[in-house]
């Protein structure tokens, strides 16, 4: 199973380590003064039937999240819909709040329909202790609502789904964590459509990019997800 889940996720970065970028910057890291950036990912319209993602799908990944509530679901529960995802572990103090923070700001730039369509997605780097209290007490906590999935998964699952949204990450000694940090927005089939990485506000690129894909999700009924329109610089 393990060999099976790093094949797939080999094959899926060389994937989208073939899409066309429109803008890229420096990748950030777990500091409070991380630079930010936004980065545009375009990709041609999937064709395929329904349950059959595209070659650059993070859906390809055959894995498992287990939710706040305890319920075990797909990694594309929420497909049919775009997904803001992200990555983070409960005992950070400092940073993993701010990318919270930084989501909710993201939301709350989006007007109440747009906010509808959208889905909010948080992996922890840390199932050994984020368990289902743990995960329900963060969405209790952070007041997040139904459209927010606060999930963890076994290692291997973890691992895979960081590299296939280019997120780094590495357990100290102390049982803490260094990793990179980044908002990424999956399009309604599981498709890489733009990144950023700036913290404690929102990055107009990126709410540019957002909002003309929740105009392309709602027409199209959140079957297919278009390429991404250029972003500001």
């Amino acid at each position: 199973m393990k060999f099976h889940r790093q094949l797939r996720c080999g094959l899926l970065m060389l994937a989208l380590s073939g899409a066309s970028t429109l803008a890229l910057a420096a990748e950030n890291t777990a500091t409070p003064a991380a630079a930010s950036a936004t980065s545009i990912t375009t990709a041609t319209t999937a064709t395929a039937a329904p349950q059959s993602w595209p070659e650059d799908s993070v859906y390809q990944l055959d894995l498992k999240l287990q939710i706040q509530t305890g319920q075990q679901v797909p990694l594309s529960v929420d497909a049919g819909s775009p997904v803001l995802v992200s990555m983070f572990y409960n005992s950070c103090e400092y940073v993993c709040p701010m990318l919270i923070e930084t989501l909710q700001m993201t939301e709350a730039a989006l007007t109440k329909r747009e906010r509808a369509k959208l889905k909010m997605m948080l992996v922890s780097f840390d199932p050994a202790r984020d368990d289902v209290a743990a995960l329900k007490n963060i969405q209790r906590q952070r007041h997040l609502d139904q459209r927010w999935t606060v999930a963890r998964s076994d290692e291997d699952s973890v691992r895979s789904l960081s590299v296939a949204l280019g997120i780094q990450y590495r357990q100290l000694e102390s049982g803490e964590f260094n990793h990179s940090t980044a908002i990424i927005l999956l399009g309604p089939d599981g498709r890489i459509l733009a990144k950023t990485t700036k913290l404690a506000d929102t990055d107009p690129a990126f709410i540019k990019v957002l909002k003309q894909t929740l105009q392309t999700a709602g027409k199209q009924g959140g079957a297919k997800s278009k390429p991404a329109a250029h972003a500001a610089p």
